[in-house]
C-alpha cells in the first residue's frame, strides 16, 4: 500500500524511502525501482533469533518473502542499510553479518538461516551502509564515498573479506574528515 502512495507523490528532486522494508510481494522491487524509492533496511530485524514465531504469525509463504534484500538489489533499487539505533544496538558489523549471511549475530553458534537466497553480497552491504545511507538523506554530495571533495569519514578493519569474518573484525583506525582520530 505504501508503494501505491509513493508512486502517486513521486516527483523529481524527492527521495522517498520506505523504512523497515521487511515484507514484500513479488513485483514490489521493480515498482520501487521505477518510482526511485529507496529501500531502507535494518538487518537486525532479519536476525533468525527474533524471527522464530514469524511462521506461526504470518505463515511460511509470507515469511518466505521477508527481507528480500537481494531481490531489491537485483532490481537496482537504492538500498540504505542502517542499524536501527537507538532502539537496537548500534553495531554495524553484526548488522552486516546478518544481511550477508542471513544467520544470527545474536546467536552466532546457531546454524539457523532465514531466506538465504535474499542475502546481500558483502560489497553491496558496505555500499548500502555508506553511500546508500548518504544518498537516502541527500548527504551523498558530502559523504558516503571516498572521493575528492567529500568528508573522509571511514574505519580501517582487520578482517578477511568474508561475511563470516564480520563478527570477529577489529577496528584498527577511525578517520573523521580525513584525519585519523583513533588508532584501535
Amino acid at each position: 500500500m505504501i508503494i501505491d502512495v509513493l508512486e502517486i507523490v513521486a516527483s523529481s528532486g524527492r527521495r522517498h524511502r520506505i523504512e523497515h522494508l521487511e515484507l514484500t510481494s513479488p513485483g514490489d522491487a521493480k515498482r520501487l525501482q521505477e518510482a526511485s524509492i529507496t529501500a531502507s533496511i535494518q538487518a537486525v530485524h532479519a536476525d533468525p533469533s527474533i524471527l522464530r514465531e514469524w511462521n506461526n504469525l504470518l505463515g511460511e509463504e509470507r515469511r518466505g518473502r521477508a527481507f528480500t534484500y537481494r531481490e531489491v538489489l537485483d532490481e537496482r533499487v537504492h538500498l540504505a542499510l542502517g542499524t536501527y539505533a537507538p532502539t537496537a544496538p548500534n553495531l554495524p558489523l553484526p548488522n552486516m553479518y546478518t544481511a550477508t549471511t542471513r544467520r544470527s549475530a545474536r546467536e552466532p553458534s546457531s546454524d539457523e538461516v532465514v531466506n538465504k537466497y535474499f542475502a546481500l553480497p558483502l560489497l553491496n552491504a558496505f555500499t548500502a551502509a555508506t553511500h546508500g545511507a548518504a544518498y537516502s538523506c541527500f548527504m551523498d554530495n558530502i559523504t558516503g564515498k571516498l572521493e575528492a571533495g567529500k568528508k573522509a569519514d571511514f574505519i580501517v578493519l582487520d578482517m578477511e573479506w568474508s561475511p563470516d569474518d564480520l563478527l570477529q573484525a577489529k577496528v584498527l583506525q577511525t578517520w573523521l574528515g580525513g584525519k585519523r582520530v583513533a588508532p584501535s
